[in-house]
C-alpha cells in the first residue's frame, strides 16, 4: 500500500524538535517495516524547501534531499488541471497576498471531504 505523506509529517521527520522527530520517525519506521511504501507530491517538496533556501540552509537542504531520495518513497507530480482545480477551491482566496493560498487549495482538493481539514496525526 502506498501512503501519501502530508508536508508536516516530513517536515516533522526530517527537522522537527527531537521529540517530534522521533515520534514521526517511529511512525514512519513502523510502517515501513510493514511493507508500506509513501509518496510526496511535488508540492509537498515546494512546501518542504521553500524555507530553507536562503543564507545558512545548505544543511537543511541536504536532509530534506536525502529524505526525499530514500528508497521507499515516490514524488507525483500534479498536473496544471489539478492547480486550476484547486484554485477554484472557495476558500483559496481568503488570505489576500499570501502566496500559499492556492497551494492549500490543491492540497485540500486532493483529500476527501471528510479528511480536508485533517492533518497526518502522530
Amino acid at each position: 500500500m502506498l501512503y501519501y505523506l502530508d508536508t508536516m509529517i516530513v517536515i516533522y521527520a526530517v527537522e522537527g524538535n527531537p521529540a517530534d522527530q522521533q515520534r514521526a520517525l517511529n511512525h514512519l519506521a513502523a510502517l515501513e517495516q510493514a511493507g508500506r511504501r509513501f509518496a510526496i507530491s511535488d508540492l509537498t517538496r515546494t512546501e518542504c524547501l521553500v524555507p530553507v533556501f536562503g543564507p545558512g540552509g545548505d544543511q537543511r537542504l541536504s536532509d530534506f534531499f536525502r529524505f526525499f531520495h530514500g528508497p521507499n518513497l515516490r514524488t507525483l507530480g500534479l498536473t496544471a488541471s489539478m492547480h486550476a482545480r484547486g484554485q477554484r477551491y472557495p476558500g483559496w482566496s481568503r488570505i489576500p497576498g499570501n502566496s500559499a493560498r492556492s497551494t492549500e487549495a490543491v492540497r485540500a482538493r486532493r483529500r476527501p471531504p471528510s479528511r480536508r481539514r485533517d492533518r497526518v496525526r502522530l
